[in-house]
């Protein structure tokens, strides 16, 4: 009998473990969207590289042009990808970011969460080798999995 009641006990501390671990883990999943009739599925070495760089200690205004680029190398958004090499930014997009910064407000946590979304779908695309015809395909591509993206942000921000 005793011997029953501590398994029983050690099952309960378990289960309350796991849940705890299931309800305290970050959210990392990004839901699969599809691109010109293909899926892209969004491997998790994927989101766990590129969520965590969305959280920042501080929001500032991106007003400066040096600050979009320096985001968009960080983001990798200027090399080239092997399935997509014409959606590698340039000074246009750069002045495209700029001017939505000034004109609406856009902040650093904004710009980093649109570029890893980019990020992300680029990488999920080469490895399903996909091609994205245009940067407009890519960025409702990227709107596709803000909500998930938004929601693992902030799953990552209440574990700081």
């Amino acid at each position: 009998m005793k011997k029953m009641i501590i398994l029983m006990l050690v099952g309960v501390i378990g289960a309350f473990g796991t849940y705890h671990l299931l309800l305290s883990a970050p959210v990392f999943d990004v839901n699969d969207i599809k691109v010109n009739g293909r899926t892209i599925s969004f491997a998790s070495e994927i989101v766990t590289k590129w969520v965590p760089k969305m959280v920042t200690p501080k929001a500032k205004k991106m007003v400066k042009r040096q600050d979009v680029e320096l985001l968009a190398e960080e983001f990798l958004l200027t090399e080239k990808t092997a399935f997509n090499p014409h959606l590698r930014y340039d000074d246009g997009d750069v002045s495209f970011w700029v001017e939505q910064c000034r004109k609406y407000g856009v902040d650093e946590l904004d710009l980093r969460r649109e570029f890893a979304a980019r990020r992300m779908v680029l990488e999920a695309a080469d490895e399903a080798g996909v091609v994205i015809d245009k940067k407009g395909d890519l960025s409702h591509a990227a709107g596709e999995i803000m909500a998930d993206l938004i929601r693992a942000r902030n799953s990552l921000e209440k574990k700081r």
